[in-house]
């Protein structure tokens, strides 16, 4: 029933008089009475049950709003993780670099001393090395921001993260496999679309409401009640009614197709909507996919190069000690060195961003969640000493087909 109203009531009523001799005698009365009435609207024209499907639609809306933050943290945390990682490795890349170039400032420095190079050469490696370590503090900044940022997205204190202490020195090696087109289905996965397509049915169902104003609606209602006194001589009386009611908004047809217009066009507007949101999808999975593929043909090339840096540092090295080249060709061979390394490195990390960004494009794992994710046990103990919940908070979380 679309109504269900009880009322109750009790009166006591005292007088007396206040003059004569009976000044000092009053008369008391009291009056009770209870009702219940009771509306039931039959749905003939569908209002109710497209108010249902409205509603249904915006719960599971709110569902997959959820998974999509729920994929958008998962890959925020997992790119400040291996962004953290790369910007620690690049801190040991410096460090590697300035170990080497130390080294050459060692050799420069005994050679000016036995007379058999100019000064020249050793302020150069001097120079070098000094430039290098100069970056090491940046990255270190860059090194802690990470870290922070990582302690806000896993809800922690900045600072409060043992587990950094454990990740390993190198970057993994990915190997993605791809296949050359991906069915247009699979965007359905994607809570954010799943969002847009619940919020085309929730409007969709809101036409239908509209549209049932135009027609009269029948209710059948029912009403009893009993009341009574206390006055001597008076009985109790019971009171019912049972009976149909009927109703048209004869005269608001104009505001009532109007309304009608309204929601078909705020259904075209989601629509719309819901056409971008697939069009962005599809636009990221493509980004992203690309984006794979080349950093790892771009990572065999930043490999080779790397090598041949190294190679050319070793030989320039061996010739200058020989005196067979100056020390020119050994600064030119430890820039490129550094050069081919630093980028190496970040085309590495690059590389599993776009891995992220393709999952993530994809919308994650699909994992349903749970009860437990969407409200930690901790969370959920002070929130049923504060509220009775009647089980609420321990109900699985349904999930549309």
């Amino acid at each position: 029933p679309q109504v269900q109203r009880a009322n109750g009531s009790w009166t006591r009523v005292d007088s007396w008089p206040t003059e004569g001799d009976d000044s000092g005698d009053r008369s008391g009365l009291n009056t009770y009475d209870v009702g219940f009435d009771v509306g039931w609207e039959a749905d003939f024209w569908g209002r109710y049950r497209r108010g249902i499907e409205s509603a249904d639609a915006a719960f599971f809306a709110s569902i997959t709003n959820q998974q999509d933050a729920q994929v958008l943290l998962a890959a925020q945390v997992a790119d400040a993780y291996y962004a953290y990682r790369t910007t620690a490795r690049q801190i040991e890349i410096a460090q590697e670099n300035a170990d080497l170039q130390l080294r050459s400032l060692d050799i420069t420095t005994k050679l000016f001393k036995s007379g058999q190079s100019a000064e020249l050469d050793v302020q150069q490696a001097r120079t070098q090395y000094l430039a290098t370590l100069s970056t090491i503090p940046d990255l270190e900044i860059a090194l802690q921001q990470i870290e922070n940022a990582l302690c806000v997205l896993l809800g922690r204190a900045p600072g409060d993260l043992p587990e950094i202490a454990s990740v390993p020195a190198t970057l993994p090696e990915l190997n993605p496999q791809f296949i050359d087109a991906f069915p247009a289905n699979l965007l359905l996965r994607r809570p954010d679309v799943r969002t847009a397509a619940w919020g085309v049915a929730a409007q969709s169902a809101q036409i239908g409401v509209a549209k049932a104003d135009l027609y009269p609606s029948i209710t059948l209602f029912g009403t009893i009640g009993w009341s009574g006194s206390s006055v001597n001589g008076t009985d109790s009386t019971v009171t019912t009614g049972v009976g149909p009611a009927f109703t048209w908004n004869l005269f608001n047809y104009g505001r009532i197709e109007n309304n009608v217009r309204v929601q078909d066009a705020r259904l075209q507007q989601v629509i719309e909507g819901y056409q971008l949101t697939v069009l962005a999808a599809a636009s990221e999975v493509d980004s992203a996919a690309i984006s794979v593929v080349k950093t790892k043909d771009q990572q065999a090339l930043l490999a080779e190069a790397l090598e041949a840096a190294e190679r050319s540092l070793s030989l320039s090295t061996k010739r200058y000690q020989e005196g067979y080249s100056d020390f020119q060709r050994v600064l030119t061979a430890q820039q490129s060195r550094a050069a081919r390394s630093a980028s190496y490195v970040a085309n590495q990390g690059a590389h599993i961003s776009s891995v992220i960004a393709f999952y993530r494009a994809l919308g994650g794992g699909w994992q349903p969640a749970t009860s437990e994710d969407l409200i930690p046990e901790s969370i959920r103990q002070i929130m049923a000493e504060r509220t009775d919940w009647d089980g609420m908070l321990e109900d699985p979380v349904p999930l549309p087909q």
